[in-house]
């Protein structure tokens, strides 16, 4: 089977032809996807710095922040609807409280991407900058051996950590069931029935952005909106179709078929 590079971007409100900013959510959830020239090169403030996937020939690229050039290619966010996390029932040393104190997930925090100061902030996991084919590259290694375009960028040894079990119950956190490995979640599916019990690791992001990779497929796949979508355990409606749908392609039925 050859290598896979799975990528899928929402045509509802944006023409794609031209490298247009799909909203990311990443880590704390906020976010902006971008795709630029590889010969741009870093940006002269010191922010944006672009992140190169390892390429022979110029392609797209990420960053943490945005530059002022690419303002107008940034996608309008569309923020999920209010999402009921008991914050003000939880003590205050819980590690939800302590997680969303700064940015509660509402739909006015979703905004703050949107603002001059959170594109030209550079917050490595907070407010990188990408289109799906780019998180899909960057992310590639973990599931073609640690290579990619010919780099040796992560040992055998480094990946096989990645699936061993860490944690498996009920997030402290997100108040959902998760099966977490290092780094990322793995298969549980009586919570995320559309992912396989595979060799998988994946994660997403508020409103509803996802990666996913499966290194004994050596497939990757990842999927971004500017539409954000209420989150369940699950994932959203949108990344459940999706997971189903190329799981299905790929001869691995789900739990959901």
């Amino acid at each position: 089977m050859g290598d896979r590079e799975v990528t899928a971007d929402p045509n509802d409100r944006f023409d794609l032809s031209r490298p247009n900013m799909i909203g990311l959510a990443a880590a704390v959830g906020m976010g902006v996807a971008v795709s630029s020239p590889a010969s741009a090169g870093p940006s002269p403030t010191g922010l944006g710095h672009p992140i190169t996937p390892w390429q022979s020939r110029p392609r797209s690229l990420g960053a943490a922040g945005a530059r002022p050039q690419d303002d107008d290619r940034i996608a309008e966010l569309v923020p999920p609807p209010p999402l009921d996390v008991p914050l003000d029932a939880a003590p205050e040393d819980h590690p939800m409280r302590k997680t969303f104190a700064a940015v509660p997930p509402a739909p006015e925090s979703a905004l703050a991407a949107q603002t001059i100061s959170w594109r030209r902030a550079d917050i490595g996991a907070a407010n990188g900058h990408g289109n799906a084919r780019f998180l899909a590259r960057v992310l590639s290694p973990i599931s073609l051996e640690g290579k990619a375009n010919g780099v040796q960028l992560l040992g055998p040894a480094t990946i096989d950590l990645i699936f061993q079990e860490q944690a498996n119950g009920t997030d402290l956190v997100l108040a959902m069931p998760a099966r977490w490995g290092i780094g990322y979640a793995l298969p549980k599916p009586e919570a995320v029935p559309d992912i396989p019990n595979e060799r998988i690791c994946y994660w997403g992001g508020w409103g509803g952005s996802m990666a996913v990779m499966n290194p004994d497929r050596r497939t990757t796949f990842a999927y971004v909106m500017n539409k954000m979508g209420q989150v369940t355990s699950a994932g959203t409606e949108r990344t459940q179709k999706y997971t189903r749908l190329i799981y299905q392609a790929l001869g691995s039925p789900t739990g959901n078929t």
